[in-house]
């Protein structure tokens, strides 16, 4: 080998030793954080760490966009109150407007015991 290439080829083995030790030291160093914290406490780490980052994007939307959040405050709680009242609401505009939730023709008890005149007529 030339001179040129002899010192080229030290330099590439030089740097990849030094990149060989620095992956090993990595790894190292994920091993023995893996075995002090367990997987759970990594999911909570990493469930927090994310959780901060979308409060911080939603409190910026918030303060760019305070109409936006407030109409969309109030129409969730105006949601929220008519699942909740839904039935006194319906019976007040059943009354309202006359008409009520299951409208049965007049003289005709669809409870009673129609099996005994059957039963009777059969006989």
């Amino acid at each position: 080998m030339s001179d040129p290439y002899k010192m080229r080829f030290e330099q590439d083995r030089a740097l990849r030793d030094a990149a060989r030790n620095l992956l090993q030291q990595d790894m190292a160093f994920l091993r023995g954080h893996n075995t002090k914290c367990g997987a759970g406490v990594r999911l909570t780490d990493r469930a927090a760490s994310g959780a901060s980052f979308f409060a911080e994007h939603v409190a910026d939307y918030a303060s760019n966009k305070r109409g936006t959040v407030a109409t969309g405050v109030a129409l969730a709680g105006a949601a929220i109150a008519l699942a909740i009242f839904r039935r006194p609401l319906m019976d007040a505009l059943g009354n309202l407007t006359g008409l009520k939730d299951n409208p049965e023709p007049e003289g005709q008890d669809l409870h009673s015991d129609n099996d005994t005149e059957i039963q009777g007529d059969a006989q």
